[in-house]
């Protein structure tokens, strides 16, 4: 077992209460879906929220980006930040270059 996996009985206790953070946890596990069904169907649309942090100008040359999800995901990174952006793939990949 691993360090952070909760013990059995708290794990039991939390399926017992109907835990919302388990639950939430186990329904969005696309890595433990795809291992029982094979292929799942995403969402195309994320909403994504927003924080400017420090000082920003009209004229800033570089964006610094951190992101965090709560669970595993496979979005494709490029479509997020282009759709973001509001530039297409194409676009973002010349700024990246």
């Amino acid at each position: 077992m691993e360090p952070s996996a909760p013990s059995h009985r708290a794990l039991l206790r939390a399926l017992e209460s109907n835990d919302p953070g388990l639950a939430r946890r186990h329904a969005f596990d696309i890595v433990a879906l795809r291992d029982k069904v094979g292929r799942v169907e995403e969402f195309p649309d994320v909403a994504v929220p927003k924080q400017a942090v420090g000082e920003t100008t009209e004229t800033a040359t570089a964006l610094e980006l951190w992101l965090g999800f709560e669970m595993p995901t496979s979005l494709r990174l490029d479509r997020l930040l282009a759709n973001g952006l509001g530039i297409s793939r194409s676009r973002l990949q010349a700024l990246e270059e």
